[in-house]
């Protein structure tokens, strides 16, 4: 319990990583698209100056003349060491740059004219912050602007080679607002928001309704230790009551009345113990000596066959031990064989069968409890063991008890590091196995 709100914290923050990390890639995403069409539309800038430098050029001449260059005058090794996919368009317009670099170099009062046109005409809501001239050795040749680039928000377009021979570059820097990028995932951001508030009401809804189940758990085991200790003191004082009576009389028939009530106060008192063993998972630590197991079940046996003196029992203990005496928590086992012993004899007819089977198998105590009993319905097999469930039978005398016996055995073993399995058929009888 104390651990869920640890639990519930780290999946909170998991959550908030997840949908963080998630964001910042779409953010990436769509700015990188921008990017990308910035790209092209300063392309688009560049080609349209060009048109108009050679319009311009050409309207100055008074005679025009045809210049035709040869396909060896343009530097194909530049272009294949950039990378870059040329068409033949492109080619013959850079072969228009190769013309222009010295006689009619590019204006950039104009390219900036024409991208700031282009970035309006696309609704980019960019702002050119400023143009760079760079040559061959990427050395600033020129720029135009107003401000130097130095916000966050400030992107760079890519270096364009202006001719085929890769003598002259240009580049654009361009502020791109983050508000627009958050615009363009505005849906997935309402989205991403809305999955974190519905995990979170969950988690909060989940972790109120533990800890209202803590605090109810709480109180009720201490209900269960006030009642039980308000009764083992009065039970304690009966008993003794009851064995002082006994001492006096004579008449078998009294005496055996009082050997009754003597043991019914028994079952109570180890009825009180499961329910001590089931509340606080019995948290005392494990004492483990030496015991004669064989001696240890006859004394249990004994102890609990008193309490069914109506019952005609045949009982038999086959011992295939190696050894006599193991080692172990002396208490815990025979809260198991108390339980289990006291479940073969209630749940069973007037006439019944138990062996007890001793054996080893692999450094393995074997603890095999084979009655003829009322066995178990296959659909309750399952359940044996679940706290409060109890098996209901139509055909057969209901017995008082509350369902938390096997439970408590199951739990005692798990601290001994032990188990239990249960074989069981209806009408036939129950096999139950402790492996220790």
């Amino acid at each position: 319990m104390k651990k869920v709100p640890l639990i519930v914290s780290i999946g909170i923050i998991a959550l908030l990583c997840l949908q963080t990390f998630w964001l910042h890639d779409l953010y990436y995403v769509n700015k990188q698209q921008q990017i990308q069409i910035i790209n092209e539309l300063f392309n688009i800038a560049i080609e349209k100056e060009l048109t108009i430098r050679e319009c311009d050029s050409l309207s100055n001449k008074k005679d025009a003349q045809l210049i035709v260059q040869s396909i060896d005058s343009i530097n194909w090794e530049n272009i294949k060491n950039s990378g870059r996919t040329i068409c033949y368009s492109e080619i013959l317009t850079q072969n228009m740059q190769d013309k222009g670099i010295n006689n009619n170099p590019i204006q950039l009062h104009v390219l900036d004219s024409l991208f700031t046109e282009e970035l309006n005409r696309e609704d980019a809501r960019a702002t050119v912050v400023r143009i760079f001239y760079y040559d061959q050795f990427l050395n600033l040749i020129h720029e135009i602007g107003n401000d130097r680039p130095t916000n966050s928000s400030t992107i760079f377009t890519s270096l364009k080679p202006i001719g085929t021979k890769g003598l002259r570059f240009v580049q654009a820097a361009v502020t791109l607002p983050p508000e627009l990028i958050v615009e363009h995932i505005q849906y997935e951001l309402i989205a991403s928001f809305s999955i974190v508030c519905i995990v979170l009401f969950i988690l909060y809804y989940q972790w109120s309704i533990i800890m209202k189940e803590k605090k109810l758990l709480a109180k009720q085991k201490q209900i269960v230790y006030a009642i039980i200790h308000d009764l083992k003191s009065p039970l304690n004082s009966l008993y003794t009551f009851l064995d002082f009576i006994e001492m006096d009389q004579t008449e078998p028939e009294q005496i055996t009345i009082l050997d009754k009530g003597k043991k019914r106060i028994k079952q109570i008192a180890i009825f009180m113990d499961q329910m001590l063993d089931v509340f606080r998972k019995n948290t005392s630590p494990l004492q483990y000596i030496e015991i004669h197991l064989l001696e240890l079940i006859k004394y249990i046996w004994q102890d609990i066959s008193n309490c069914y003196p109506d019952k005609t029992i045949q009982f038999n203990i086959i011992n295939r031990l190696s050894t006599e005496t193991f080692f172990t928590d002396p208490m815990r086992l025979e809260r198991c064989l108390r339980n289990l012993f006291d479940n073969a004899l209630k749940y069973s007819d007037r006439d019944v069968s138990i062996t007890v089977t001793l054996s080893n198998n692999q450094n393995k105590l074997n603890i095999e409890i084979k009655d003829t009993g009322w066995g178990i319905p296959k659909n309750d097999l399952k359940k044996s063991g679940n706290l409060f469930h109890r098996v209901k039978k139509s055909v057969k005398p209901a017995r008082k008890g509350y369902g938390i016996g096997l439970c408590s055995v199951n739990d005692l073993l798990r601290e001994l590091g032990g188990s239990l399995q249960i074989e069981s058929t209806e009408g036939v009888g129950s096999t139950f196995t402790i492996q220790l």
